[in-house]
């Protein structure tokens, strides 16, 4: 304890003590906070058609690619 006492004052006093003290403390907490985060959805297609716009077999293709969303209206899909 009288280790982190002693280093916690260093690091108000020297700026290269703080950047090698508590730097890797914020990198490691905020690799936590990103760990927590699902990515995977990013790169995941989603796709918006209109009703009885496309035939059936374009749908179907699309769907082996990601989600398909049928919309009534032009202002819908927007």
């Amino acid at each position: 304890m009288k280790g982190l006492k002693y280093q916690l004052k260093s690091v108000l006093r020297d700026k290269f003590c703080l950047m090698t003290f508590l730097l890797p403390i914020l990198v490691a907490v905020a690799l936590n906070f990103m760990g927590s985060i699902d990515m995977s959805s990013l790169g995941e297609l989603h796709f918006g058609v209109l009703k009885n716009d496309l035939p059936p077999q374009t749908i179907t293709w699309l769907e082996r690619y990601g989600p398909v969303t049928a919309y009534g209206t032009q202002e819908e899909l927007t």
